[in-house]
This record gives structure tokens, sequence and C-alpha cells, in this order.
């Protein structure tokens, strides 16, 4: 399982070469006979840092092991796409794209799961996805009741108290279980 969360207040955490880079040390870490992958980039001997690969190389290096028939299951979650720079997501969405479509045709077992607010960028360049909507009136059950019981747990908060502070956090969550 490889996961990114991209943030847009961080500018680590905003860029397509971000999240490819720590979704490929995670593979390393789990898999680390992908390393093979590495060492068959011809740019791997002139550069020391991973950092200083450009996105089209990692990219290659990405789809050679997603194309490894021994490399077993692989899991990717990139959640918040809609918070990656637009500029650097929009072009590597097709890539994307791409590889999502070849997950679901080849023998290869690869899951991947991407989350996303409604966002123009995003939903019209992944396309050919499964889009299962969460409305913030859908998830307002699910945070209040997570709310409740947290708020139970402070012994500052009785009365009334409670109920403005329950009330203000879940009116302030606007549908996002972000605590």
């Amino acid at each position: 399982m490889t996961y990114f969360f991209c943030d847009d207040k961080d500018e680590r955490l905003r860029t397509a070469h971000a999240i490819l880079v720590n979704l490929l040390t995670q593979l390393l870490e789990q898999v680390p006979d992908v390393i093979m992958h590495f060492l068959a980039e011809p740019e791997y001997t002139t550069h020391e840092e991973k950092t200083s690969w450009n996105y089209g190389m990692i990219w290659q290096v990405f789809e050679r092991i997603m194309n490894d028939t021994h490399r077993g299951r692989v899991y990717i979650l990139i959640d918040a796409l809609d918070e990656c720079e637009e500029k650097s997501c929009t072009k590597r969405l097709k890539q994307l794209q791409r590889l999502m479509q070849d997950a679901t045709t080849a023998t290869r077992p690869i899951k991947i799961i991407v989350t996303s607010r409604p966002h123009i960028a995003v939903t019209s360049h992944l396309t050919e996805v499964i889009k299962i909507p969460l409305a913030a009136e859908t998830l307002k059950s699910d945070i209040s009741a997570f709310v409740e019981a947290e708020v139970y747990k402070e012994p500052q908060f009785t009365g009334s108290l409670r109920e403005e502070v329950q009330k203000t956090l879940i009116d302030g969550a606007n549908g996002m279980f972000f605590w």
C-alpha cells in the first residue's frame, strides 16, 4: 500500500513530482527488489540524489515497476488530488488515467484510489474511472457522531457549553472530516 496526501498549504506536498517520489520511496521500502528498475535507468549513475531526477525519469521507473509482473499486488492511494498544483498535476493526470486504464486490462494487480473534491481539472482528465460522490450532507451524521464522542471525553465541556462546542465544530466542518 502506497499513499500520498496532497496539501496545498505545504509546497513539498502539492506537486506531481512530490507525489511520485513519495510513492516510489514507499514501494522501495516495502519491496526492495524494485531497486533494479532504478538501476536500469541510465541517469541513475550520474545523479547522487533522487530529488535531482526530473519527473520524466521518475515516471519511467514508476512505469517499469508497475509493468513488472513479479512485484506483487500494489495499492496506490492519492488523497486530495485537487490540492495539487494545477499546472503540475494537469499534465500528469493523463499519465495517471492511462495507468488506471492499463491496470484494469492487464494481469498486473494494481488498484488505484484517488480522492478529490469535484475539481474541473481532475474530473475532466480522469474520465474512465468509477466516481463515488460524497456530499457534505452525506457525511454530516458521521461527523456529528465523531464530534459528539470526542467532545464528551472532555470534562470541561458540560451542559449548554458542550452543545455549543459540538454545534460550532459540526457546522464548521462543512462536510470535511478533517479533525
